[in-house]
């Protein structure tokens, strides 16, 4: 996948999870990223920090109205 700052993402593996691409570097992203549903992480809707992944453990997602504020 092509990201790009400001970019609506989701994970492979943990799809209760989507944010915004808020840094692209050479090796890894950092995301903002906030659940969609309630899990063992926190309530639906709950930011859940900026964490740095592998662009290629990442999918498109459409935005939502809380990461359309924060690209």
């Amino acid at each position: 996948m092509n990201v790009h700052v400001g970019a609506a993402v989701k994970r492979r593996v943990r799809p209760s999870e989507h944010g915004v691409v808020t840094e692209v570097g050479e090796q890894n992203v950092t995301v903002n990223w906030h659940l969609k549903q309630a899990t063992s992480l926190g309530p639906a809707g709950m930011s859940t920090g900026k964490i740095y992944v592998a662009p290629a453990d990442l999918l498109p997602d459409s935005p939502c109205p809380h990461c359309k504020q924060l690209s």
